[in-house]
């Protein structure tokens, strides 16, 4: 898996997503919290930033609007802005965020999707290794 910089070592039993910010409750879940939610098959392309494409991917993963209904978030909030492990931040508005495609994929080509150094997970056009989701 390619990563931004050094692709951090992190077991499942010690993986965190963090959900902080304009929410009403701040929640962290674990890797086996993300397992027992409703997961949905997707067919999606990847397309990486440095240029190369892999078109139907075949995924499975957790609708965005799945995982967000146990979310309460204030209404002022108007992006989500996305940690991961080793540090990597991006952004995205929250009505681009909250479109019904995006999911955050769990298992790829029947593989989990995961590093030889640990498990991470992805969010809507991968290779994002979340840690942390800050709601603001």
């Amino acid at each position: 898996m390619l990563t931004y910089g050094d692709t951090p070592k992190i077991s499942r039993e010690t993986w965190q997503f963090k959900v902080w910010g304009l929410v009403k409750d701040e929640l962290t879940f674990t890797w086996e919290d993300f397992m027992a939610m409703p997961q949905t098959a997707f067919t999606a392309d990847f397309h990486c930033v440095t240029t190369w494409s892999k078109l139907d991917v075949q995924w499975i993963g957790i609708k965005v609007t799945d995982f967000m209904d146990q979310i309460e978030v204030d209404p002022k909030a108007v992006h989500v802005m996305e940690h991961c492990y080793g540090g990597y931040t991006t952004n995205i508005s929250m009505e681009d965020f909250l479109r019904e495609e995006n999911f955050l994929p769990i298992r790829c080509l029947a593989n989990l999707c995961q590093s030889s150094m640990g498990t991470n997970a992805v969010s809507g056009a991968p290779p994002l290794c979340l840690e942390k989701r800050k709601v603001d």
